[in-house]
């Protein structure tokens, strides 16, 4: 029985979640939002702008990546211990890997 790797590199990051693999890397800006209540999307022109990627975990749902502070009530926890698992860093995670399968397909 023959068992497979796929190795990921990540990098939690300030700014952004960086989130590598041989197909190729992204970036997902670090600004989540609890999803609370949904305020109007900025108006682009006369087109609505487009909803941030909502993610659902088991700590509720959260708007993550650009955009996410218009659509929710900001999460701005610049504390070291976020990097241990906090609910928003799991979104995150969670976020840049769904963005990683929409971009390169599923590994």
């Amino acid at each position: 029985m023959s068992t497979q790797f796929i190795l990921f590199g990540e990098d939690l990051g300030m700014g952004a979640n960086k989130l590598y693999s041989a197909p190729g890397g992204l970036e997902l800006p670090s600004h989540v939002a609890v999803n609370g209540q949904r305020r109007v999307a900025k108006l682009t022109g006369l087109r609505r702008e487009k909803p941030p990627l909502l993610v659902r975990t088991s700590h509720g749902e959260f708007y993550v990546g650009s955009g996410a502070h218009d659509w929710g009530r900001p999460v701005e926890n610049l504390d070291y211990n976020r990097l241990t698992g906090a609910p928003e860093m799991r979104a995150l995670l969670y976020g840049a890997f769904t963005r990683y399968i929409q971009t390169y397909g599923p590994v």
